[in-house]
Parts: C-alpha cells; sequence; structure tokens
C-alpha cells in the first residue's frame, strides 16, 4: 500500500512505456502524463509525480502536493444542504487555503496563516509553473463551451 500520488493521465505515458512504445508520445501537443511503471511494478516503488492539479471546468482551482491540498478556488454555497446549482465558484482571497488532509481528512480547518505558512512557497512554485506551460501549449476551444471540463489543450 502506498499513499504516493498517481493521475489519471499517468495511464497514458504508464502504458506507452509498458508496451515499450515510449516513442508514440506526441511532443507537439502538451502531455501531463508521467510514466509511473516504477511506482506500480517495484516493491517499494516510489512516486514520480509531486503534484496533481485540479480543475473546475476549465478553471484552475486546487493542487494536491504530498499530505497537503491547497485551494485557490472554491465551491460556495448560499444555502445549507443546496446543489451545486445554486453555489458559486470563487477565489479564496489572497492567499491559497492549505489543509494537511492525513491530519484533516476532511478539510474543515485550514491552517495556512499558522502552521503551514511555510507552504506558500513551494505551492504558489507549483501553480506558477503550471501556469507557465499554457505560454508554449495555450487553451485550445475545442467547442465544448462552458462545460467543457479539465486542462484543455
Amino acid at each position: 500500500m502506498s499513499d504516493g500520488l498517481f493521475d489519471l493521465m499517468d495511464l497514458f505515458n504508464t502504458s506507452l512505456d509498458l508496451g515499450g512504445i515510449v516513442s508514440k508520445i506526441p511532443h507537439e501537443r502538451y502531455i501531463d502524463g508521467i510514466d509511473q511503471t516504477g511506482f506500480l511494478l517495484a516493491d517499494n516503488g516510489e512516486t514520480a509525480r509531486q503534484v496533481v492539479f485540479s480543475y473546475n471546468q476549465a478553471d484552475f482551482s486546487a493542487l494536491r502536493w504530498g499530505e497537503f491540498k491547497a485551494y485557490f478556488m472554491v465551491q460556495l454555497f448560499d444555502q445549507p444542504f443546496s446543489n451545486i446549482s445554486m453555489s458559486t465558484f470563487a477565489p479564496v482571497g489572497v492567499s491559497p487555503w492549505v489543509f494537511d488532509i492525513y491530519r484533516d481528512p476532511k478539510e474543515r480547518l485550514t491552517r495556512s496563516n499558522s502552521d503551514y505558512e511555510w507552504a506558500y512557497g513551494p505551492v504558489l512554485q507549483m501553480q506558477a509553473a503550471h501556469a507557465a506551460t499554457f505560454v508554449k501549449y495555450p487553451k485550445k476551444d475545442i467547442g465544448l463551451g462552458i462545460g467543457g471540463g479539465g486542462d484543455p489543450r
């Protein structure tokens, strides 16, 4: 059992490696997958992924890094027990909300401004590096409109 990070997008690169056809990975477009063969097959394999990025439709919202999750945007509900159509997607403010999901798995208490202030540097660097990939690989309108989802590159 492991708590190493693995993203669905890693299946592409990992599958091509296991099939012996890594050369088929396209280089003219952005591929967010990471080869996780060693993580899956080695007895004590370590993940090759350091961070997983989360989106709400086409909007970046959070990242997971080790035991931490940092939110940049969150779903706000106007009424208790309302459904998602009665909510607003909004920025969290000046700094991301950081949760230690090992200590607080339900993400109920952010301790960003006390215990996890040290995490702002690495979290913001990872977010900036991810955002920089859109310079080389800009988002494309693939005709799905507002419900397009994910990272449409």
